[in-house]
């Protein structure tokens, strides 16, 4: 989640701080789903079991636990007085 926000940081394009937050997201939620398949490929995390609804349950899991950081990151970075 910090990587995320980092990165956005780092680029160099004109995007406003809304634009940025859901960029945020995304790279956040795009990294955050790369790790749950190298942990369930690895077999430190448990392969959901099921038909694909506990797939779709499972990565949506992931992703709206990063994106939950992200705003915590987000808020932490900006909401500082």
């Amino acid at each position: 989640m910090v990587l995320a926000y980092r990165i956005t940081e780092a680029i160099k394009y004109p995007l406003g701080s809304e634009q940025r937050r859901y960029l945020s997201f995304a790279i956040g939620a795009a990294l955050g789903l790369a790790a749950w398949g190298v942990g369930l490929e690895f077999g430190y995390i448990a392969t959901p079991t099921g038909d694909w609804h506990a797939w779709v349950e499972a990565a949506a899991g992931v992703v709206l636990t990063i994106v939950l950081g992200s705003q915590v990151v987000h808020a932490r970075a900006n909401l500082k007085g």
